[in-house]
């Protein structure tokens, strides 16, 4: 597969997925619960000197949308940061928050508002309105790191470091195959440009890297019953299904194949798990398997330190809401601290994010990142990460069994980035 091939292939992706990936790590519970070690932060390093601006643009909240648990767990790890890693570089992080409300004009307003208050960097989670915001910092050479993203601006434009790979989304049920062997698989989709469109053009691309081959189902958002669909897919002989959409068109799915009676092995993308999505339907997500943002296994060390941030410098979030803004937030610290800077300035940490050593991802479960260009150079130089992540669920959506996956064969790169 060739790096131009792949890249064309994430040009189209619109903003159906875009939102596809906007989400939270999905299941795992939703808070950190129980007690947790503080301990597992180490001894105060506080931050002294001039304070430094950071950043960080959310989809804030909306009449339909409530993105505040994500902006608290951002605030939280900057306390964190502050307190406990000497902030940025040594000195301490004022964080400046701008809520875009998934509208372009606001977007908009929050790239010039970073350009104005003369933030150092920009972070962000999963932007589904990035390209509003993208050219205003960029313009002024203020650095991105963003934990998700797939529009061919923030892929293409040098100075965005692109922690996870949006690609996963496809190339995960790939992995899956090659893992058990599979070499067929279906793809479930909602049938929308920005979803079916993407899945036809990346999906066989990425399956033929491990010698496979894919068909893509498409079916309308909203059809009541996806049984008959679901049986015409069956005519193929798919040794898998991957399901990806929103709640409602995955519990869709998941009835259809659950009223047919097959056990195909079925994997769904995070963002398909919801509290209540599988009432009514037998087993519910039971032996799902899941591709997760983040390893939340209690046992890791990483989890760990994500409860006791929570819990120690926050009030009451809801992990499985904060998950993507904590990793973005803390690999950017962890990134500029490990390849310090004598100045802060925005060309300075650009620099000091792409020439840091392989360092460990949050919530990776033992994952390095590094963003040096070769995570995967095959679909973007600006990918930091080369793992991917499985769990399996429980009938409620709560997911254990976490492992990892080099995406090396599949995106190019190497396990940490160089």
């Amino acid at each position: 597969m060739t790096i131009s091939r792949t890249r064309s292939a994430l040009a189209v992706v619109a903003a159906a997925l875009v939102l596809t990936l906007t989400a939270c790590a999905g299941g795992g519970g939703s808070g950190t619960g129980g007690a947790v070690d503080a301990a597992v932060l180490g001894p105060d390093k506080p931050a002294t000197g001039e304070p430094v601006k950071v950043g960080f643009i959310s989809t804030g909240r909306t009449q339909a949308l409530d993105y505040s648990d994500e902006m608290e767990a951002v605030q939280a790890t900057v306390e964190y940061a502050n307190a406990k890693l000497g902030g940025l570089a040594g000195r301490p992080i004022e964080l400046l928050i701008c809520e875009e409300h998934v509208t372009p004009a606001e977007a908009e307003a929050c790239g010039n508002r970073m350009v104005t208050e003369g933030v150092a960097a920009v972070v962000a989670a999963s932007p589904p309105y990035i390209d509003y915001w993208l050219p205003q910092v960029r313009a002024a050479g203020i650095p991105v790191m963003v934990n998700l993203t797939s529009t061919k601006p923030s892929l293409e434009t040098p100075g965005v470091f692109a922690l996870q790979n949006g690609a996963w989304v496809f190339g995960g049920a790939a992995a899956f195959a090659e893992r058990n062997g599979f070499t067929r698989g279906a793809i479930v989709v909602p049938d929308l440009p920005g979803s079916a469109g993407t899945a036809r053009v990346f999906g066989p691309r990425v399956f033929d890297t491990i010698g496979g081959s894919v068909d893509v189902v498409a079916i309308m958002n909203g059809t009541p019953d996806m049984t008959p669909m679901i049986q015409a897919a069956e005519n193929t002989d798919p040794q898998l299904y991957h399901v990806i959409g929103d709640p409602n068109f995955c519990s869709g799915v998941l009835r259809a194949i659950k009223s047919l009676g097959l056990d195909t092995p079925l994997l769904m993308y995070s963002r398909c798990l919801t509290e209540g999505g599988a009432d009514g339907i037998e087993g519910g997500y039971r032996g799902v398997t899941v591709l997760s943002i983040a390893i939340t296994d209690p046992a890791d060390p990483e989890y760990q330190i994500f409860a006791a941030v929570l819990q120690g410098y926050g009030s009451d979030i809801e992990e499985n809401k904060g998950t993507s803004g904590y990793q973005a937030m803390l690999a950017f610290v962890r990134a500029v601290n490990a390849n310090p800077p004598a100045e802060l300035t925005p060309q300075a940490v650009e620099a000091a994010i792409a020439g840091a050593p392989a360092v460990p991802f949050p919530l990776g479960g033992g994952s390095s990142f590094r963003c040096n260009g070769t995570a995967a150079p095959s679909v973007s130089p600006n990918i930091c990460l080369s793992s991917g992540f499985f769990a399996v669920a429980d009938e409620e959506g709560g997911l254990s069994d976490f492992s990892t996956y080099d995406t090396s064969t599949l995106f190019g790169g190497g396990p940490t980035g160089g």
